[in-house]
């Protein structure tokens, strides 16, 4: 028997607790309640966002009430709103897993869409 494990048995250890951790992650993500998000569909290929948004269920409701208020202010300011979603759905992914990045960027999305509502032309 050795007395020590051979550099490859370790680095083979490292990379099967890795692919291990990897797969749960990815466990967690796929069988997550996928119900929640109300703007688009929690099923089939996802971003590592969208996932995470299916997976959330604080982020999921304030996906809910974002897109709740896109449909209200897209109805007052059509193209204005249409354009500025694009731009913020860029900087949105842009938080990838990132919680606390998402929390913020739905906070930040809502008040401004409910600021175009209560405030007049853009």
């Amino acid at each position: 028997m050795l007395a020590y494990a051979p550099t490859w048995l370790n680095l083979g250890r490292r990379l099967l607790n890795k692919t291990i951790a990897s797969a749960a992650v990815a466990a967690t993500i796929a069988f997550a309640p996928a119900s929640q998000a109300a703007n688009f569909n929690c099923y089939g290929r996802l971003t590592l966002t969208e996932a995470v948004i299916c997976a959330n269920p604080q982020i999921s409701s304030l996906d809910s009430q974002m897109a709740q208020a896109y449909r209200i202010s897209f109805r007052a300011y059509g193209n204005f709103v249409k354009n500025t979603q694009v731009a913020w759905l860029r900087s949105r992914n842009a938080c990838g897993g990132n919680v606390g990045c998402l929390r913020a960027a739905y906070n930040e999305r809502i008040g401004t869409l409910h600021n175009l509502d209560g405030n007049g032309a853009p």
